[in-house]
């Protein structure tokens, strides 16, 4: 709702076909190319405009990264706080898939998930 709010609904019916295309398709050991996105997106024979449909999300000034990095933290903190009115504790699992400085590892209170 956040995204249909600044986005055209052609740009969030974009995202979320990617998001799902993301998660089906990529696994550890494979990226995915942009053309491959659009492919998947779209039929093969369509790649070109899944391409495009992708590339104008990207490109698109109405929307950033921080809006959904925001809405990842706001959702987060929501859990935090249900657990915490609970009285239950919430685990993270840290893989350690995010590049990380080693120095990093060892400061107090910082790490690459909350």
């Amino acid at each position: 709702m956040q995204l249909d709010a600044v986005l055209d609904k052609r740009l969030v019916r974009t995202f979320l076909g990617t998001i799902e295309v993301i998660i089906t398709f990529r696994d550890r050991a494979n990226g995915l190319l942009l053309s491959e996105l659009g492919g998947y997106l779209e039929t093969p024979d369509r790649a070109p405009a899944g391409t495009k449909r992708l590339s104008n999300l990207l490109h698109s000034s109405k929307w950033a990264a921080w809006l959904i990095a925001r809405f990842l933290w706001q959702r987060a903190s929501q859990q935090v706080e249900q657990w915490t009115q609970a009285a239950e504790e919430g685990l993270v699992i840290w893989d350690e898939s995010v590049w990380e400085k080693p120095e990093s590892q060892q400061l107090e209170g910082l790490c690459a998930v909350r």
